[in-house]
């Protein structure tokens, strides 16, 4: 789905004046039509963003945190909106960029930044899975895209750090209780992870791990860390998933992360383009991220391997 504005828009105002009824007439829309505005940015980003009750709307505390990128974001869409009615819409300072949704918070992070750099870049944004999001590359539908995973031999990238794993289960869970969990402490359950096709190299490290246990591993979807999380808060499932979900921020409070014994096996992330030449918008973001410090030093997130940017050209 695409990060239309719209829903950014609704998100502000809303936290504005805490009310849809003024937001819709603010915005000259049905009350209807706010809520699913609201609704559709709350799946984009994986967590709730306000709090409701009859008489109460209140910020969450993440929502709180998002609002801040997104008033930054929406101030500088209005002044590009302004200078290009001024100058004429250039069709070369659009740039599409897609992001999976276990990074969609970080993306409108990065997209405020590169906003207040090139004042006149036009970014629009889509939040789809990896596998999604690189076939929209090699069709040209996207210029960049962030995705989970090495970088294909058929396009032009670079990884731009690395996570490793552990465990993503519910904290009532009896192996909550340990500060690491050996491989033995999961005979008799059922592992969920990202698909053998986002990381093969992982999938092998843990059929290793498992080999001679009675342990059955079954691929999940590369989906909205909402989703997930709420599959190990219904099932009282355990997960590998990436470290980058061990900050309290990003997991619900019910939610726990610990390490697995003996799992070293990192996922990377990796900014991928075509090899074609890019629009001078998507190669300076392309640029900036490449070369200038200042384009990764927020992309890491807590508790995961920073790993030096590099250009890894297909062969």
């Amino acid at each position: 789905m695409d990060a239309d504005i719209k829903l950014l828009r609704a998100f502000a105002e809303v936290a504005r004046f805490k009310s849809f009824t003024r937001t819709a007439a603010k915005l000259n829309i049905s009350q209807p039509q706010v809520t699913v505005r609201i609704q559709n940015l709350e799946k984009l980003v994986g967590y709730p963003v306000f709090q409701r009750d009859s008489r109460h709307l209140e910020l969450t505390p993440r929502g709180a945190a998002l609002l801040q990128d997104v008033t930054a974001f929406l101030q500088h869409a209005d002044k590009m909106a302004t200078v290009l009615h001024q100058a004429g819409a250039d069709p070369d300072q659009w740039i599409k960029i897609g992001a999976p949704p276990l990074l969609s918070h970080e993306r409108f992070v990065r997209l405020a930044r590169f906003a207040r750099q090139f004042p006149k870049a036009r970014p629009r944004v889509m939040i789809n899975r990896s596998r999604e999001l690189l076939e929209r590359v090699r069709q040209g539908k996207l210029d960049l895209a962030y995705i989970m995973g090495p970088v294909p031999h058929d396009l032009d990238g670079m990884e731009l750090w690395q996570s490793r794993h552990g465990l993503l289960l519910e904290a009532s869970h009896p192996l909550a209780a340990h500060e690491k969990v050996r491989p033995a402490q999961l005979t008799g359950l059922e592992i969920l992870t990202f698909s053998h096709r986002s990381s093969p190299m992982l999938h092998a490290a843990i059929a290793r791990l498992m080999d001679g246990l009675d342990v059955r591993v079954t691929d999940m979807i590369e989906g909205w860390s909402e989703e997930i999380f709420q599959h190990v808060e219904r099932s009282g499932g355990v997960v590998i998933a990436p470290e980058i979900w061990s900050d309290e921020e990003t997991r619900p409070a019910n939610i726990v992360h610990r390490p697995l014994q003996g799992l070293a096996e990192p996922v990377c992330f990796s900014l991928v383009r075509p090899r074609s030449p890019l629009s001078k918008t998507a190669q300076d973001l392309w640029d900036m991220t490449l070369g200038a410090r200042s384009g990764l030093e927020a992309l890491h997130a807590p508790s995961t391997a920073a790993v030096e940017p590099r250009r890894l050209r297909s062969v």
